[in-house]
């Protein structure tokens, strides 16, 4: 009954990220935008646990890149794809304590940043000649680049998936 309700919830969640990522409030040129399709799957992470998570990010990932993925390696289709979107599953890092607000807000904190150093590991290694000539240093680059919309991202959902998660919960609709 547990997979059962797991892979409904998965689906779900996949299927809602999904229609979230079609309404994109910012885009960056060389990919990366600010859009609310984390929040579902950072919602599974915290429900039904990291393992779970993990399985919808990477799914999700997965099914993303179909949409228009920009590819330059293997490793960076892998680091910017299944990887970033997989480890946003470490929401649910808290155990049981991933239910409360403070352990909510941690395990966000830390699957959005995982998810952060993916990007900025794939920027580093992979796409480091979109540097302008003022920012020499693909790290630094590639740290500013992914900062931009991944810190606004993180905002975003340590302001509204909390209450939402809250709300969920008060409906009826919990996790069991």
């Amino acid at each position: 009954m547990k997979m059962t309700r797991d892979i409904s919830i998965s689906g779900l969640a996949i299927a809602l990220a999904f229609v979230l990522s079609a309404f994109k409030l910012f885009r960056m040129p060389q990919g990366g935008e600010i859009s609310l399709e984390m929040l579902p799957i950072l919602l599974v992470g915290l429900w039904r646990g990291t393992r779970t998570g993990i399985a919808t990010g990477v799914l999700f990932g997965l099914l993303h890149a179909l949409q228009g993925a920009t590819i330059y390696h293997p490793l960076q289709f892998l680091l910017d794809y299944p990887l970033a979107f997989g480890v946003l599953g470490l929401s649910g890092l808290m155990g049981k304590s991933r239910l409360s607000l403070t352990g909510s807000l941690v395990g966000i904190f830390v699957a959005v940043g995982a998810r952060f150093f993916c990007h900025f590991l794939s920027g580093f290694l992979f796409i480091q000649y979109f540097a302008p000539a003022a920012l020499p240093r693909a790290a630094v680059y590639s740290l500013i680049y992914n900062a931009s919309y991944m810190l606004p991202e993180l905002a975003v959902s340590l302001l509204l998936l909390p209450p939402m998660a809250a709300r969920l919960a008060r409906a009826g609709v919990a996790p069991a």
